[in-house]
């Protein structure tokens, strides 16, 4: 989990093992295809990461790396993760972690970031995931 503001250190250190426990099991939901397992831990990520008054939560580049490095480019997972980063995280904070995050997702991020900045400027919208899960759900 990647913070712009809030936990404290022993609290992040337990919703980023929780986030790559659910990372792991949406492979394993990956590798049995199993589409309502897959549902529900993407569902489980996005009720961690659910902002909290001002603090945004972001996944982290261990799970980023986690789902990159067990999904195909087509995965639900993976347009979630972008999406999140997207519409949440300024340049400047994107910028602090470059070092961090696969270079495939970065340049993922890099595609979808003209697609919801200009909805950030004019305020804060619904975010997509929290509008509906749909998008992300396999049917």
């Amino acid at each position: 989990m990647t913070r712009v503001t809030g936990l404290s250190a022993r609290s992040e250190n337990i919703l980023n093992e929780e986030l790559k426990e659910l990372a792991r099991a949406f492979l394993l939901s990956e590798k049995i295809q199993d589409k309502l397992f897959k549902n529900a831990v993407l569902s489980a990520i996005v009720e961690c990461l659910i902002p909290r008054g001002r603090v945004v939560y972001l996944p982290n580049g261990n799970v980023i790396r986690i789902i990159y490095n067990g999904t195909p480019k087509s995965s639900k997972a993976r347009a979630l993760l972008v999406d999140m980063w997207a519409y949440q995280a300024t340049d400047e904070f994107v910028r602090g972690y470059i070092d961090k995050l696969p270079a495939e997702f970065l340049s993922d991020l890099r595609k979808a970031i003209p697609q919801s900045r200009p909805k950030l400027t004019v305020g804060r919208l619904p975010l997509p995931w929290k509008e509906s899960m749909e998008r992300y759900h396999e049917k």
